[in-house]
């Protein structure tokens, strides 16, 4: 049977919340048999979108693809099987290198790159839970225009910087059993992509 494969895209630019809660994430899909590839978005050169449709539109690429880091991940995402996306909430929304990684990768939807067989999870974090919604709508969004299928979502409440303690999301109890959850996150999203490969 084929290797599942899962990206895991954290959106913090910061160590903190996000990056300790998709460690875990990571830590249950290996149990489970996945190989995955934890991306860390800070760490990465992703240039903004200019817009320049005229020429993506035409060519079918980015011309910034080969300047940065996005060209890679791209194709990182052509090949994989499934998706954590997770990204603290800035006014309901996602961070806004998660948000330049969104409009630089929508070039795999002018191209028509077919992604209906991916699966994805999203986690949103942050203070309140109205405002983490809307940033875990975004990302579902994200992945629906996609056409990929959603498998879980979660939002979670975190102050980690608050604490100086880059793992207290994991040891607060604001969210009950998070082990639990994000336990049940992974094993989920790791049987949807096996069904998927079949």
């Amino acid at each position: 049977m084929k290797k599942i494969n899962i990206m895991l895209i954290c959106g913090s630019p910061r160590k903190g919340n996000c990056e300790a809660v998709l460690t875990q994430v990571e830590k249950y899909l290996k149990k489970s048999g996945a190989e995955t590839n934890l991306l860390l978005l800070r760490q990465k050169n992703i240039n903004r979108c200019q817009g320049c449709v005229e020429f993506c539109n035409q060519k079918l690429y980015c011309k910034k693809d080969d300047n940065d880091d996005m060209g890679k991940i791209l194709k990182q995402m052509a090949e994989t099987d499934g998706f954590v996306f997770a990204s603290p909430t800035y006014f309901s929304m996602p961070s806004g290198l998660f948000k330049d990684f969104i409009d630089r990768s929508s070039i795999l939807f002018t191209k028509g790159v077919d992604l209906s067989q991916k699966a994805f999870s999203v986690i949103g974090i942050g203070t309140d839970l109205p405002s983490i919604g809307g940033n875990v709508q975004n990302l579902m969004t994200y992945g629906h225009v996609h056409g990929m299928i959603l498998v879980d979502s979660l939002c979670l409440i975190g102050q980690s910087n608050l604490f100086k303690n880059y793992n207290h999301i994991l040891t607060s109890q604001a969210n009950g059993d998070l082990q639990s959850k994000l336990k049940k996150l992974a094993q989920r999203l790791y049987q949807t992509c096996q069904k998927l490969n079949k």
